[in-house]
């Protein structure tokens, strides 16, 4: 998990955890079984995580490319938007 923090005493069998498991969602969107949910309240937030996930990337040396990546990142965003109803009442969309 790239936005899981640092840390050195976690044990090897954390650290060689299996790949998170893709499953299509039956509406033509793509699920991640195990990633993690984080919510924000600014585009600076979001920029923050992504920042934090790209910095943990590992890229090595190829014979064809010299940044060649060695992991990938899957950012998705669900956007919430609230509204009020002409009564007072909250609608989230």
């Amino acid at each position: 998990d790239l936005l899981a923090p640092d840390d050195i005493s976690r044990s090897m069998e954390d650290r060689q955890r299996k790949p998170l498991a893709l499953m299509e969602d039956g509406k033509g969107g793509v699920l991640v079984r195990g990633q993690e949910e984080e919510i924000v309240y600014s585009a600076n937030e979001i920029y923050n995580f992504l920042e934090r996930g790209s910095a943990k990337r590992r890229t090595a040396e190829t014979l064809l490319n010299k940044q060649s990546s060695r992991s990938h990142s899957i950012f998705s965003i669900t956007i919430h938007i609230k509204e009020a109803t002409p009564e007072g009442e909250e609608l989230i969309k």
